[in-house]
Order: C-alpha cells, then structure tokens, then sequence
C-alpha cells in the first residue's frame, strides 16, 4: 500500500511539473489546453514539489509525509478547479491521497494514545537497584530455583522495566489457510505487575489491523481497530479482560523472569518439573503452570484465558522453541501460542522476539 502512494504523489507531481513548463513556455504541452500564467506556473511547480518532498518523507517513514501532502493536495485541487476541462482526472489521485492521509492521521492518533499509556505504565515506579542473589530464590519451589539459574538471574540487577519487540504470524480462525503477517511491541513492569501490548497485522496489502491489549493497575483492555479507524474489537471493564490479560502476564514470564519474584506471585511446586503460579493482584486472583526440564530449562506454561470468539475460558500454552542469552538472561526468542481446542491445539500466534531492553 506504501508502494501504491509513492507511485501516485510521485506520478501526480510529476503531472504538475507539466503546468510549470507551459506557463514559462519551456514545452509544448497539448494536453493542457487552457492558457497558464507564469503565477499559474509557479503554483503548479509549488503543488508537485511538495508531492515530491511528501513522497520522500513517506519512503522514510516519517510523519511529515501527510502534512505536506494535505497542502499538497489544497494547492492540485485549486489549480485542477481552474483548469477543469484539462485537469479534472487529478481529482481521483488527489481523493485517494487524501483517503490515505486519513488513515495515516489515524494510525498516528492511535500510536499517540499507546504511546501516552505506555509512558503511565513506564513511569509508575522506580526501577530498583537490587542485585539477585541466590538467597532470594531459595524460598521457591525446586523447579523454579532451577529455572532461575538455568536462565541466569543469579548476579543481574532486579530491573523491574522490560521491553521488546516481536516479528509473527498470526491466525484468527482453526481453518484459516494463511498466516497474516504481525509486527508488535510489548512494554512490561514487574514491580507493580502490567503490560502495554501493541501490533500492527497485515490482513491483505491493503489493509491492516493495529490493536492493543493491556494491563495496567488490575486492569484489562484490549482494542483492535481496522485502518486504524474502525474498531473491531473493544473489551474493558469487565471480569473477562482483567482476568484473561492477568493469566497472560502470567504465561508470558518467561520473557521476563524476574517477575518470578514479584511480592505478588506465590509457586507452588506439582512435581520435580513441574510448578504452578499464583497470583494475586488488585482483588484479581490468576494461576499459570510452568513445564521445565530436570536442568531447569523452560519448556511451556499452561493457563486459562478469556475467549471473546466462543465467549467462554479456554487453555492457552506457549511452547517454547528456541532459546538466546540477551543482556545475559536466557529466554525463549521463538514461542508458539495455541488454545487447547476440543479437537486438539490451535496454534494462533508464532511470536520470534528480534529486540530486548532492560531498564
């Protein structure tokens, strides 16, 4: 879709060039009727620079690129009205230019308000100093200690914000053939438990649907909107959001595994490989379960979460499926997500992590 713009603003500031030309008579140009002033020339030229200038704004993914299309678009449109008879045509690039302003305008407005939570989220605490140590682990259960050391806490700072990045593939639906293509973000704080989760997925070269899930303060909200503009999902407070987007901090530690010391989650050992979470947060309550190996290696984690399709608790678990040491903790970078389905697993996200930050 990116593609089909820079072709358009940069065909359609071209086309304007030719009203420049014209009007200092510097070519003969038959498809331009009508008599055009040098002003008239100047203008045209005005319009297909900042065509020009949006086009290489886009190509680096800046923000500018549609407000200078916007006055770019004003100034085609005017001089398209003085020269209607040649020009009219104009007016189909210059709607769909400014349809996708619109789009763009949204995305940018959605990303602000991520970016606003984010920034709350990030900023409700003071990121502690305390180095991990083996005393502290050893009040958890055996599989755990393991798990703690296999991961290589022990010595590290108890850094309680962390960020990352993911590339995945997506599927809404058990039958769906394809896989949709999904970048996203993920913000998350341990002292006081919560998370910001944004994506951007590509249904079609068309289309795409930016969303959001988060957990901030006990409480779950989770937002999908089409283009940026149309909402297709919107799920907040209720009991079904808080508790599902807790049961996903819960599964999702692994990423993070300092949150395994967090005041708020208690473990509780099932077998020598197996241990179970609880967590208990702003009148919430949630368990997840964690599968390693006799070494300590994380496995999968297992809990139940809030389906809005079925509108009822299903099993979700992330399987880990391969490993990297990044700022010296071991954590799963490939992970795939499946429900537990009545005839067998749904495998709807396959999440590879490519950026990691610790603060």
């Amino acid at each position: 879709m990116k593609l089909v713009i820079i072709i358009v603003m940069a065909l359609h500031g071209i086309i304007h060039l030719l009203g420049f030309l014209k009007g200092f008579n510097l070519a003969e140009i038959n498809e331009l009727t009508i008599p055009i002033s040098r002003l008239q020339g100047i203008l045209w030229l005005g319009a297909g620079l900042f065509f020009f200038i949006s086009v290489s704004f886009l190509f680096f993914n800046h923000d500018l690129w549609w407000k200078n299309a916007i006055i770019a678009v004003i100034l085609s449109q005017v001089l398209i009205f003085g020269a209607w008879g040649d020009a009219k045509m104009g007016s189909i690039a210059n709607i769909f230019i400014v349809i996708a302003i619109i789009f763009a305008f949204a995305a940018l407005r959605f990303d602000q308000q991520i970016n606003k939570e984010v920034d709350v989220l990030l900023n409700q605490e003071e990121n502690k100093t305390t180095v991990i140590t083996e005393e502290m682990i050893d009040p958890l259960p055996e599989p755990v200690q393991k798990w703690l050391l296999n991961s290589g806490v022990i010595g590290k700072k108890l850094l309680t914000n962390i960020s990352f990045k993911h590339q995945a593939r997506m599927k809404l639906k058990p039958d769906q053939k394809n896989w949709y293509q999904a970048t996203s973000g993920q913000y998350v704080t341990t002292q006081e438990p919560g998370f910001i989760w944004k994506v951007d997925i590509a249904m079609n070269p068309w289309m795409n649907v930016k969303g959001r899930d988060t957990f901030i303060d006990g409480k779950g909200d989770i937002q999908m909107k089409l283009a940026s503009l149309l909402t297709v999902a919107n799920v907040k407070n209720n009991q079904e959001a808080d508790q599902s987007t807790m049961q996903r901090y819960l599964l999702e530690l692994p990423w993070y595994p300092v949150g395994a010391l967090s005041p708020y989650i208690t473990w509780k050992e099932i077998d020598n490989m197996t241990a179970e979470a609880t967590m208990t947060y702003k009148g919430l309550v949630g368990t997840a379960k964690f599968f390693f190996t006799e070494e300590g290696e994380y496995v999968k984690s297992s809990a139940w979460r809030y389906d809005t399709e079925s509108d009822s608790y299903k099993e979700c678990i992330g399987v880990a499926k391969e490993f990297q040491i990044i700022n010296g903790v071991k954590i799963p970078t490939k992970v795939d997500v499946s429900y537990v389905l009545e005839d067998g697993l749904f495998t709807w996200y396959k999440a590879e992590i490519y950026e990691l930050e610790l603060q």
